[in-house]
């Protein structure tokens, strides 16, 4: 919609303000996690930081909508708006080629595995994996089911190897995503792991069993849990929809290469 000249210099006056303020406070809150400089288990530094990174993206559409229908004023009035646009919108588009906002959950849940009728156990309680830094007084929102739970896009993945040939290709799987293995029982083609999501420091237990089948197939089972007791947004699912793929590439490169 074309505005007129005068309300255009105050409107692009009040929205460079806006960008700016969004712009400073996401990057602040972003250098903040990145550092750590406060720790996520205690406070909720990753959903303050994902609110403005959704403030940024409005205000940044808001200024392209006004960019493509003013473009010749835009240009004559504030040279440097589109510039201030494209920042805004930086975020938003980092957050999505990391994470996706389709894979954002706002369900209580912070265990999930493939298999609910028997999934695959820690080595250790629920409660010793837990933080010790878990803030009740700020997460009560945020809080989580203390159970195990299924997603509708994952469950058992059944593949057409020999379950020592799975297990090795898992576990290379896993490196490759650059999780930190801990526990391994290679007699049980059992792995447990330090599981996480590039640039997002959250580390997540997570487990892998391998089964035989029968006649030459394997099943894998795989159980993420989050180390603190709030919803976790999705990301559980998330690392095992990521292992999945990775292990299904892998075992494709094997029977290209034979490496596993």
């Amino acid at each position: 919609m074309k505005i007129e000249k005068i309300a255009l210099s105050k409107i692009l006056r009040v929205v460079s303000v806006m960008a700016q303020v969004c712009i400073a406070i996401t990057f602040s809150l972003l250098l903040t996690f990145e550092l750590e400089l406060i720790d996520y288990r205690a406070y909720p530094i990753n959903i303050v930081l994902l609110a403005w990174v959704l403030l940024s993206c409005f205000v940044g559409c808001l200024g392209a909508s006004i960019v493509f229908c003013n473009l010749t004023q835009v240009r004559t009035y504030r040279p440097d708006f589109a510039l201030l646009v494209f920042i805004c919108l930086l975020p938003m588009a980092s957050f999505q080629y990391m994470y996706g906002v389709q894979n954002v959950s706002i369900a209580p849940v912070n265990d999930v595995s493939t298999n609910l009728s028997d999934p695959p156990q820690f080595k250790l309680s629920r409660a010793q994996r837990q933080s010790p830094y878990y803030n009740q007084n700020i997460f009560f929102l945020l809080k989580a089911r203390d159970q195990i739970s299924a997603h509708p896009n994952i469950a058992t993945v059944t593949l057409m190897a020999p379950s020592d040939v799975v297990y090795k290709c898992a576990l290379r799987a896993a490196q490759s995503l650059y999780w930190k293995v801990s526990i391994r029982d290679p007699v049980a083609q059992v792995f447990e792991a330090k599981a996480s999501v590039r640039l997002i420091n959250n580390e997540l237990d997570t487990i892998i069993r391998v089964r035989d089948a029968g006649e030459g197939y394997s099943s894998v089972d795989v159980r993420s849990a989050s180390a603190s007791k709030r919803i976790d947004g999705g990301l559980n699912a998330l690392v095992i929809e990521n292992f999945i793929t990775a292990l299904k590439r892998t075992l494709v490169n094997r029977r290209m290469f034979e490496y596993c």
